[in-house]
């Protein structure tokens, strides 16, 4: 059995994974720190509000008193954040960096050697912890940023692991538009629907160490026919070019079709 703490409950990824975790036999206990209490509720549900009388800075801060009572917690599922067309770039800057490095800084010291803390960070896709280019948005730019400093932090007692999910598609407790506003605009193998997207990041929490994308990538130019061929096209993988300076790899070269 599993306890986790879990932040961003109440926003679009959080609280399907929070629904998830409640209904997990996997899960013994969740802790969630949010700003406001979720709407669901169970036995198996602890909420520090945060910032509160107790907590008075929130989530720039989290005292040792707070660390000291999750003690015993397994893993953290950071989902806090929000979207940058929301905030100005500066707020943007401390949701998504300022508290993600605050909160690992503070709670990586529930790990042990016998037992690492395992951070599960959501992520984005596009995000790149290299050099950012003239055109990579502030949500990868940040994220990215929060991603490195994650890495950095990591020890024998306290792991992470990122999630990159194109878009996730809000469950109907948390949808602010008809559905039908959400797919018009993106492409559908870069969506996640919020159910599913719990159950990737749980598993996560309890195993595995890595960086998780979006499903399916683009096939390369011979094959962009439609979307629906890229769709029942999912799996393939690149040959290595057969003369040096071979550039995109040709229908030829594809394999697993």
């Amino acid at each position: 059995m599993t306890s986790i703490i879990l932040t961003g409950a109440t926003g679009n990824a959080g609280s399907a994974i929070l629904t998830n975790a409640l209904a997990s036999p996997l899960i013994s206990r969740v802790t969630v720190l949010a700003r406001r209490a979720p709407s669901v509720q169970s036995d198996k549900l602890t909420t520090i509000i945060l910032p509160s009388d107790e907590y008075p800075r929130g989530f720039e801060e989290l005292p040792p008193a707070l660390v000291e009572r999750l003690k015993g917690h397994d893993a953290v599922v950071w989902a806090l954040g929000i979207s940058q067309t929301q905030v100005d770039k500066d707020e943007f800057h401390k949701i998504t960096y300022d508290y993600t490095v605050a909160g690992a800084s503070a709670l990586k010291a529930l790990g042990s050697k016998d037992k690492p803390l395992r951070f599960v960070f959501m992520s984005g896709m596009g995000v790149t912890q290299g050099p950012p280019g003239m055109f990579t948005p502030l949500f990868a730019r940040v994220k990215g940023e929060a991603e490195r400093a994650l890495l950095a932090m990591e020890s024998d007692t306290f792991t992470s692991v990122f999630v990159r999910p194109g878009g996730i598609i809000p469950s109907a407790e948390v949808r602010p538009v008809p559905i039908s506003q959400l797919t018009a605009a993106s492409t559908p193998r870069a969506l996640f629907h919020s159910l599913g997207i719990r159950r990737r990041q749980l598993r996560l929490s309890l195993r595995g160490d890595h960086v998780v994308r979006a499903r399916r990538r683009m096939p390369p130019p011979c094959q962009r026919t439609g979307m629906g061929r890229a769709l029942r096209r999912p799996h393939y993988r690149e040959r290595p070019p057969q003369e040096a300076g071979g550039g995109v790899p040709g229908c030829s070269e594809l394999a697993g079709r």
